[in-house]
């Protein structure tokens, strides 16, 4: 495996995980006999960038290609330089602009994405920190272990780079969505792990981040970015989670539908539902166990599930993150 470092910080926060015996390392064996080439799509389009893209081009591909995040390729260098995820960029261009509060609507009429170019961005990138290169053939286990430590997605080469980052045979991008899939499809062979309460392997730290029902999408975001996390329970005044706010709800905006931010988080969240709905989030309790939570990302197609008491109160969250995480420390 090979990282190369951007110089970026890098926002990571997790619970330290207890110590306690399972009847079998199935899970562990699994991960360690299986390779990463195996699991790659190879209709998979691979979008990227280079430093010298505007934020502005930038934008468009984001919007265009629906994805959260590009990585960037450096012809001068013929080295990958980073990932820039779209939540940075919105967050550089916009949200933590002090003028959105100052100048309010009108500011937004007269704003403009700007043509800098997007390499010194991985500077203040979330994901931007390391890249980690690996080959096709590295077994799932150091895979997860850097989905769950380091990067959200990793590329995957077969062969040593020859300069053209677009032949499909020799880059791929492996996610966080992609390591959960799979062990959705094996949990026949997670052995013990998959029935442990989600409680007790240590996922729920009972001090999740909320935002109030009457707060704007724009605190939101900027609590996500300040918090360093993904995703904030949003909740009513008896403190009930009736809905999610996450990084990946910048999907989508242009500068026309930018003040939306401005809104309530729930009348910005209903504005982005093609029905105009607010979608309810996927919950779990302490005692839900490991394997149905998996279930529940893969087919509710999330990156999170929300720990709630019987009050529907949130307690926690599961992550991708987690659920990586687990897999290789137990």
């Amino acid at each position: 495996v090979s990282t190369q470092s951007t110089g970026a910080s890098h926002c990571s926060s997790f619970s330290v995980l207890p110590k306690m015996p399972l009847s079998d390392k199935a899970h562990r064996h699994l991960l360690e006999t299986t390779t990463v080439g195996s699991l790659l799509v190879d209709d998979r389009d691979i979008f990227f960038i280079s430093p010298t893209t505007t934020i502005a081009e930038a934008s468009k591909i984001f919007r265009e290609k629906n994805v959260l995040a590009l990585p960037i390729w450096d012809d001068k260098t013929n080295t990958w330089e980073g990932f820039i995820d779209l939540f940075s960029l919105m967050t550089y261009v916009a949200f933590g602009r002090p003028e959105i509060l100052k100048q309010g609507p009108k500011f937004w009429t007269t704003f403009n994405f700007s043509d800098q170019p997007v390499g010194p961005l991985t500077l203040v990138s979330r994901t931007a920190q390391k890249m980690f290169v690996f080959s096709s053939t590295q077994n799932l286990f150091t895979i997860f272990e850097t989905l769950a430590l380091s990067s959200p997605r990793v590329l995957i080469q077969a062969t040593h780079p020859s300069g053209d980052p677009l032949e499909r045979a020799k880059i791929s991008i492996f996610t966080q969505t992609d390591a959960v899939r799979f062990l959705s499809q094996n949990l026949d062979k997670l052995g013990s792990v998959g029935d442990q309460f989600i409680g007790e392997l240590g996922l729920v730290d009972d001090t999740p981040i909320t935002l109030d029902e009457d707060e704007s999408a724009l605190e939101g975001f900027r609590t996500i970015r300040l918090m360093c996390i993904n995703a904030v329970a949003v909740v009513n005044k008896n403190e009930e989670i009736i809905a999610t706010l996450s990084a990946s709800d910048v999907k989508g905006l242009t500068q026309e539908t930018l003040p939306s931010v401005q809104h309530s988080v729930i009348e910005f969240l209903k504005a982005r539902h093609p029905e105009g709905k607010l979608v309810h989030p996927v919950t779990c309790e302490e005692r839900t166990l490991l394997k149905d939570v998996i279930l529940q990302l893969v087919t509710a197609k999330v990156h999170r599930v929300f720990v709630v008491d019987a009050s529907r109160r949130p307690r926690g969250v599961v992550s991708m993150t987690d659920i990586c995480r687990v897999v290789t420390k137990f």
